[in-house]
């Protein structure tokens, strides 16, 4: 698609009227005062319209959009416990695949093009996010409690075989990162682990995890991945 006269904010925020941009795919080919002699079929007018760079999510749990207002004005602790939990032990694999695309669904519908997310059920995201046609860094939440071998939990294993299967799928616009669920849902080991693979492999972590190097080797964690 190619847009003529269109207004665009760039990428340093300033604004620029009158300009051609140039799609080629999912790519933005060519940005421009002149109107380019590459043909990018359908033309589209763009005089008094503003083109501007999307909005992205950088933390949610889409497929929690079916517990919208469920349990409201709790303590998180009892939110927590008596809503949320018992809720997520009940969900199956349809209930994520449709609860994911409707967030994408509404996310799009206000300019939300991608989502830094954190679940499970990792599968059904990644196909509903695919479907939707948005973008999103997916992480499996990891819980632990006092396993010495995290590596032997179910939660650890989906993280890594997910990984393996759709990291930089679809072009790109499927990206798989790492996360624990949360600090109060895991051990100080797990942190480490989940810190040293994020390391190794290059990912982000969802959410923000520190990781501090330790010069003994007693401390670091065993990959085998």
């Amino acid at each position: 698609m190619l847009f003529k006269n269109i207004t665009i904010l760039d990428e340093n925020l300033e604004v620029r009227e009158h300009m051609f941009v140039g799609t080629d795919g999912a790519r933005i080919a060519y940005i421009g005062k002149t109107e380019p002699k590459t043909d990018y079929g359908r033309a589209y007018d763009g005089s008094g319209k503003l083109l501007m760079s999307a909005f992205y999510n950088c933390h949610g749990h889409s497929p929690m959009a079916l517990m919208r207002g469920y349990g409201e004005n709790m303590v998180l602790q009892d939110w927590l416990t008596k809503r949320i939990f018992p809720f997520e032990a009940k969900l199956d694999s349809k209930a994520v695949y449709w609860a994911t695309l409707l967030t994408m669904a509404e996310s799009l519908r206000f300019g939300i093009v991608s989502t830094s997310d954190m679940y499970y059920f990792i599968d059904d995201m990644v196909a509903a996010t695919i479907d939707s046609g948005a973008k999103a860094n997916i992480s499996r939440a990891i819980v632990s409690g006092g396993e010495s071998d995290v590596w032997k939990l179910a939660s650890m294993q989906e993280m890594k075989r997910t990984f393996e299967a759709y990291h930089q799928a679809e072009d790109g616009r499927i990206r798989m990162d790492v996360s624990i669920h949360a600090e109060y849902t895991s051990n100080e080991q797990t942190c480490r682990d989940i810190a040293a693979i994020a390391k190794e492999k290059g990912l982000p972590i969802e959410p923000p995890v520190n990781y501090y190097p330790d010069d003994d080797d007693t401390k670091k964690p065993n990959l085998q991945w």
